[in-house]
């Protein structure tokens, strides 16, 4: 799994390049502050995996960023490896998460989940 920026997470954005992007923090959580765009799929449930790949389909290739609130967080690292065991081949984690992000300037939403 390799690591990116919170400015290589902007170009991919505004390239509108196909990934998806999933905050994997409680739902609670995400409703405070999430990075435009992002989907919420928390690593800690049981469904986790089953949910992500529900929004991804069969290719296991498909581009997947996952981040969390910060350096400190491990849940993004956690997500990363579980998507990795389960044989999914092109995973970046934006370790920075939603406190990097803020900290770049980019800009963050708040509110429910999306469901997309």
């Amino acid at each position: 799994m390799q690591t990116i920026t919170a400015e290589q997470l902007k170009d991919m954005l505004d390239a509108g390049e196909p990934f998806k992007l999933i905050n994997v923090l409680p739902e609670h959580t995400f409703r405070q502050e999430h990075i435009p765009g992002s989907i919420n799929l928390p690593v800690e449930d049981e469904n986790f995996l089953h949910r992500v790949q529900e929004r991804i389909g069969a290719d296991k290739g498909y581009p997947i960023v996952v981040y969390c609130a910060s350096t400190e967080c491990d849940a993004s690292p956690k997500a990363g490896q579980i998507l990795d065991e389960a044989g999914f081949t092109n995973i970046m984690d934006f370790e920075a998460g939603t406190a990097g992000w803020k900290d770049a300037g980019y800009p963050i939403e708040t509110g429910a989940a999306q469901t997309a």
